[in-house]
C-alpha cells in the first residue's frame, strides 16, 4: 500500500519526579481539531524551515520538539535543553490517519523546572487543549486501559509505549523504542485508542467519500472482530496480520460481529471465520440477507451481551434505519458506542428506501443520543469524540433536508422524486445526485407516514396540514 509523502513532526515528552514515579505532562487536545480530536498528547507539532538552521533533520526536529513545546505551552528551557534531550525514536503515522513521520524526544524536567512548571495547564494554548495535567505514567496507562471503567483515556501507541518505558515495563532507559533512523520507522496500519479497543481500516467497496471501512478488534484477550469488511485477501491482511500475532501471544478470537449486512462490512467474513474457528453473531435480519454463511452462525437481537475480558459489558443495539439489521455495540461503563453506519466522521449515510426507514433512522440517533456516549466509533472515519453534538447535527441535517423536501413538494403541488432533486440538494455536486435520490426517497416517504404527503406508485402530492386549511 503506498501513501503520501509524510509531513515531517516532532513530539516532546516533559517528565518529572512524583511521589508515585514518573510523571508526565499530558494536553487534552480539543474535540474540534481534525487530527486526533479530544486524545492526550504531549506536545508536538510540524518541523519548519526555521528549525533546520543549517542542520540535518534530525537536529531540526530535535529544535522542533522545543519550540511546539513553548508555542503550545509557554514552556521555555535553557541553551542545554537541547544536549538534554533523549531520543526515543521515529514513528511513522498510518496514512490514512494522516501520513506523518515523526521524532519522539523527552525531557527530564530538574526540580528547579519542575516547581516553574507545575502549573503548566494555566497557560496551554487554547486553539490546541481543552485541558491539560501532570500524571504518573502509571495512572495514565491504567486509565487507558479502562481501569476503572469511565471515560476513555485516549491515547495513540507511541504515547502508551512511552509510558510503559517511564513505568518500567519496556526495556532500559538507553533503548530505543521505535526506529533508529526514518528508515527503519516502525508502521502500522492500525489504532488502539485505548486498552482493548483497536481500530483497523480495512480498503473496501463502500461508498465515496469513504474508502475504508473500520474493522474493531475488542477484548483484551478475548477478541471480538467487528465488520472485517475488506473485499478480497491483500485488503484484509491488516486484520489477518495483527490476529494472528495476538493469537500467537495467547489471545483468543471469540467470534466475528456484523454490525449489518452491506458488503463493505462483511467482505472478510469466510476467510476469518476459517481462519480463526470463529462464530458469526448478527441480527437476524442481517443473517437471513447473507449468503454462504459460517456453519457456527448465531442469531443476536437488541439488549443480548456479548462476553469479552473488558471492565465493561458489551451489549448489541438493535438500531434500524440505514439497515433492518443493524446493529450498534454499546461498552456502557466505559462510554463508548461501536456505531456501525449510523454514523460517519466525514459525510452523512445514505438511506436506501429499498431497505432503510428514515423514521426508524431518526430514532436509532436519538436511541444513541439518550445513552450519552463519550465516543462514537463509526465504520467510516475517525473517531467521534464529540458525540451528543454530532448525533443532533446529524438529527438537524436530516430534519432540515426533510424541511426543504416537504417546502420542493408543496410548491410543487406533485412531483416525482427525480422533479424535485434540484430544488432539495442544490448544494451538492449533481455526480451525487442518484445517490442522493435514495435519501430523498427515504424523506418523501417518512412524509406519507406523517400524512404530510401522498404516494400513488408513480407521484407524490403535498398535503396541506388542518391549520391550511382552516
Amino acid at each position: 500500500m503506498t501513501h503520501p509523502e509524510p509531513t515531517l513532526t516532532a513530539s516532546l515528552t516533559l517528565i518529572r519526579s512524583g511521589p508515585a514515579g514518573p510523571e508526565v505532562f499530558l494536553g487534552k487536545r480539543r474535540r474540534d481539531r481534525s487530527f486526533l480530536p479530544g486524545f492526550h498528547a504531549f506536545f508536538a507539532g510540524k518541523v519548519e524551515g526555521v528549525d533546520f538552521q543549517g542542520t540535518d533533520r534530525f537536529d531540526a526536529s530535535r529544535r522542533a520538539a522545543l519550540r511546539e513545546c513553548f508555542e503550545e505551552s509557554q514552556a521555555a528551557f535553557g541553551d542545554d535543553a537541547l544536549d538534554r534531550l533523549q531520543f526515543y525514536g521515529w514513528w511513522a503515522t498510518a496514512g490514512w490517519m494522516h501520513p506523518f513521520l515523526t521524532a519522539f524526544f523527552g525531557l527530564h524536567l530538574t526540580a528547579k523546572e519542575a516547581k516553574r512548571f507545575d502549573s503548566l495547564q494555566d497557560t496551554l494554548d487554547p486553539e490546541e487543549f481543552e485541558s491539560g495535567r501532570w500524571i504518573a505514567a502509571d495512572d495514565a496507562l491504567n486509565h487507558w486501559e479502562l481501569s476503572p471503567p469511565g471515560p476513555p483515556f485516549l491515547m495513540t501507541r507511541p504515547l502508551v509505549t512511552i509510558l510503559r518505558r517511564l513505568a518500567g515495563d519496556a526495556g532500559t532507559s538507553s533503548d530505543l523504542l521505535f526506529g533508529a533512523d526514518e528508515e527503519a520507522a516502525p508502521f502500522s496500519e492500525h489504532l488502539e485508542p485505548c486498552g482493548g479497543v483497536a481500530l483497523v481500516p480495512l480498503k473496501t467497496p463502500t461508498l465515496p467519500p469513504a474508502t475504508h471501512t473500520n474493522a474493531l478488534i475488542l477484548g483484551q484477550e478475548e477478541l471480538l472482530i467487528v465488520d472485517p469488511g475488506a473485499w478480497d485477501a491483500p485488503s484484509l491482511r491488516p486484520l489477518v496480520d495483527i490476529l494472528r500475532d495476538r493469537v500467537a501471544s495467547g489471545h483468543e478470537v471469540q467470534g466475528l460481529f456484523l454490525t449489518h449486512h452491506h458488503r463493505d462490512h462483511v467482505g472478510g467474513i469466510a476467510e476469518l471465520s476459517r481462519g480463526f474457528n470463529a462464530p458469526l453473531f448478527a441480527h437476524p435480519e442481517t443473517l437471513a440477507r447473507l449468503d454462504d454463511l459460517p456453519q457456527d452462525s448465531r442469531a443476536i437481537t437488541d439488549g443480548e451481551s456479548i462476553s469479552l475480558d473488558l471492565p465493561c459489558p458489551v451489549e448489541a443495539l438493535h438500531t434500524p434505519g440505514h439497515a433492518p439489521g443493524h446493529l450498534a455495540l454499546h461498552l456502557d461503563s466505559c462510554g463508548i458506542i461501536a456505531a456501525g453506519d449510523l454514523v460517519a466522521s466525514g459525510s452523512t449515510i445514505m438511506i436506501d428506501p429499498d431497505e432503510g426507514s428514515m423514521a426508524r433512522y431518526l430514532q436509532s440517533l436519538r436511541r444513541l443520543k439518550a445513552l450519552d456516549p463519550a465516543v462514537l466509533i463509526p465504520a467510516h472515519g475517525g473517531l467521534i469524540t464529540d458525540p451528543l453534538d454530532h448525533l443532533q447535527a446529524v438529527i438537524d441535517h436530516r430534519l432540515h433536508r426533510e424541511a426543504l423536501v416537504f417546502d420542493a413538494l408543496k410548491n410543487a403541488g406533485s412531483a416525482t422524486a427525480d422533479d424535485l432533486i434540484p430544488a432539495v440538494y442544490s448544494d451538492v455536486p449533481r455526480a451525487v445526485w442518484p445517490l442522493a435520490r435514495q435519501s430523498l426517497i427515504s424523506h418523501l416517504l417518512h412524509l406519507v407516514e406523517q400524512d404530510r404527503a401522498t404516494y400513488d406508485g408513480a407521484v407524490y402530492r403535498w398535503v396541506p396540514s388542518p391549520n391550511t386549511l382552516r
